[in-house]
């Protein structure tokens, strides 16, 4: 049963009903009347909050600077009136909490530009990662109501991302954890040994015949990308030694499944699922000399593969079928080599949105 009071010519459900008691005006909490020889509830006062916001998102973006963007749709509820917006910034979820804002429209939208970062290294390259920045929804009815149960709290993510994270600088570099080259029947232990690891294995990525009956694969390995990352382009860095045979060297790439455990394994990779776009002729450059360096672009969805840990490693190898020497035969640095402010030939450069 719910009480109503004609107003205006109109019938009214009352929200808030006063009346003086001993001089002052006093809250009626609850009004109840006999219906049918029982007692019914018509009115209780309003001590409930608005439903949560939805919608809620907290994005960040790198369109003009380091900042996040953050928005949400406001509860629907008759009696809204406003939600306060509170941010922590220092990677907390639960606080403590500093007012930003106060929203009062069907949906709202601020811009938290604030953003300390920090440097990360290692397997990833020269990146500045932030904290991660957590932000906290109050919406209130107009009676000033709200409950802890329509309190949303929402942590920093990449665009259409779900993962909860820092910020990324852009572009976000991934550094090759080896490099080593399959000729056909092992990994190769001789010939372009300026590079070894600690096993004297060279690590110079060769792709091309050498002789008629030995294709060399050549392996750049990863391990461990980052996940929550918009992906807007990619491109693997390659660095060519001066040498090798015909007029123009072309890189061509294969995303793989083989894992770098196969080189300690001495497995052999070609057994093991390599997909994803072809690219050449890419990077094509003199026979000997002339442009060494070059960034190959790579399909973003090689980028998914590897977050997801479908692909492990970058396959350079030849179109061609058979040749001594190969059109294409071509050195590329190791992953030890030439490494200059924490990245390393073979990187790849992740661009994304934030």
């Amino acid at each position: 049963m719910t009480i109503q009071i004609l107003s205006g010519g109109a019938w009214q459900t009352p929200t808030d009903i006063q009346m003086v008691v001993g001089g002052a005006w006093t809250r009626i909490q609850e009004i109840r009347v006999l219906d049918a020889g029982a007692w019914q509830t018509a009115f209780v006062y309003d001590t409930t909050g608005p439903g949560p916001v939805t919608n809620f998102k907290a994005e960040w973006s790198n369109t003009s600077g380091n900042q996040i963007i953050v928005s949400f749709t406001n509860p629907t509820d008759v009696d809204f009136d406003h939600t306060d917006l509170y941010v922590n910034r220092s990677g907390s979820s639960t606080g403590p909490w500093t007012l930003v804002g106060t929203y009062t429209g069907a949906t709202a939208s601020y811009t938290e530009g604030s953003v300390t970062i920090g440097t990360l290294t290692g397997t990833y390259g020269p990146n500045y990662v932030g904290s991660v920045y957590y932000f906290k929804t109050v919406s209130y009815d107009i009676r000033g109501n709200n409950t802890a149960a329509n309190d949303s709290v929402k942590g920093s993510t990449g665009k259409n991302q779900t993962v909860v994270r820092g910020m990324y600088t852009n572009p976000f570099y991934v550094n090759p954890t080896d490099s080593h080259t399959w000729n056909g029947t092992a990994w190769l232990t001789t010939g372009a040994t300026a590079a070894v690891d600690s096993t004297g294995l060279p690590e110079r990525v060769i792709q091309g015949y050498y002789t008629n009956t030995t294709p060399n694969y050549g392996f750049y390995f990863y391990n461990g990308f980052p996940t929550g990352i918009n992906t807007t382009s990619a491109t693997l860095r390659l660095i060519r030694q001066n040498g090798g045979t015909g007029g123009g060297i072309s890189a061509y790439l294969r995303a793989s499944a083989a894992p770098q455990s196969l080189v300690t394994a001495g497995s052999n990779p070609t057994g093991y699922t390599y997909t994803g776009a072809t690219l050449g002729p890419a990077l094509a450059t003199p026979a000997n000399g002339g442009t060494r360096l070059g960034d190959a672009t790579i399909p973003n969805a090689w980028i998914t593969g590897f977050q997801a840990g479908t692909y492990k490693s970058v396959l350079l190898y030849t179109a061609e079928t058979s040749a001594a020497p190969s059109a294409n035969y071509a050195v590329w640095d190791s992953k030890n080599e030439e490494n200059a402010f924490g990245v390393a030939p073979g990187f790849i450069a992740i661009y994304h949105t934030g």
